[in-house]
């Protein structure tokens, strides 16, 4: 029996980069679908099980970051491939770094080889995107063993899949951010530090959710400050909710669901 193929969807307005991008997706034994516009592809490809869609930014109609937030309200299980050689009025770095803000999962600068377009597909879809049956990502951001170990155990228990980091740097410097739909992250960690990675993500990320806990008491630059402090500064620079330690793990479960609308 012949495996299924998955099917990723080109939108370009462009007729040779349609043709190009799925040609390679073709030869490497994906079922590429073209269209010329956003529009066009909800028209004819709605009920089609799409894993993937790779989308130009600069298009007529609905193109561009609200090309994006369409496709996302449409698909909302799909992976998002935002490619871009810029505009007259952004350069293709602000340009898709602005995609990757509004939900883009990954981000292709044009021109770009086949390694990269394939390395993209594939790392959604390994991640489970555009399967109905994925189950929700969190990534946990804890400097302690035990603590993070724990946290791992009561989100699969809860029937999620998770990553980890034992420190801000590590979450930031690796791809573990880039396709997950929830952050947990301690307050107080060596280095970076939760305050100042939550600044980042939001600045980054923005429609990541972040979740913030604490019970620490020894701050950085050797200040005291309590826990009910650092999770209301917390809030004040971008997380979404906070949880103060300890907790349950039915309370914990009830505080993720609640954030990620389940």
């Amino acid at each position: 029996m012949l495996q299924q193929k998955h099917i990723v969807l080109v939108i370009d307005d462009s007729a040779t980069i349609r043709k190009l991008v799925g040609d390679i997706l073709t030869k490497n034994n994906f079922q590429a679908v073209v269209a010329e516009s956003v529009e066009f592809a909800l028209e004819n490809f709605s009920t089609m099980n799409v894993r993937v869609v790779v989308t130009d930014l600069i298009m007529p109609g609905i193109g561009g970051l609200a090309g994006i937030s369409f496709l996302r309200s449409h698909w909302q299980d799909v992976g998002i491939v935002a490619m871009s050689a810029g505009s007259k009025m952004m350069g293709p770095r602000e340009l898709l770094k602005a995609a990757r803000e509004v939900g883009a999962h990954r981000i292709l600068q044009k021109p770009f080889s086949d390694a990269s377009l394939l390395e993209s597909v594939n790392s959604l879809l390994d991640m489970g995107y555009g399967d109905s049956d994925r189950r929700e990502r969190v990534l946990v951001i804890e400097d302690s063993n035990t603590v993070r170990t724990i946290l791992c155990r009561y989100l699969q228990d809860g029937g999620f899949q998770v990553e980890q980091a034992s420190n801000m740097e590590q979450a930031l410097e690796s791809s573990l951010v880039l396709a997950v739909d929830l952050i947990i992250t301690d307050i107080f960690m060596p280095g970076q530090g939760g305050i100042q990675g939550i600044m980042t993500i939001k600045e980054n990320w923005p429609h990541i959710p972040i979740l913030a806990v604490s019970g620490g008491v020894s701050g950085s630059g050797g200040e005291d400050q309590s826990s009910d402090k650092a999770l209301q500064a917390a809030l004040k620079i971008g997380a979404s909710s906070v949880l103060k330690k300890p907790f349950t793990q039915e309370a914990f479960l009830k505080k993720v669901n609640g954030m990620l609308g389940n």
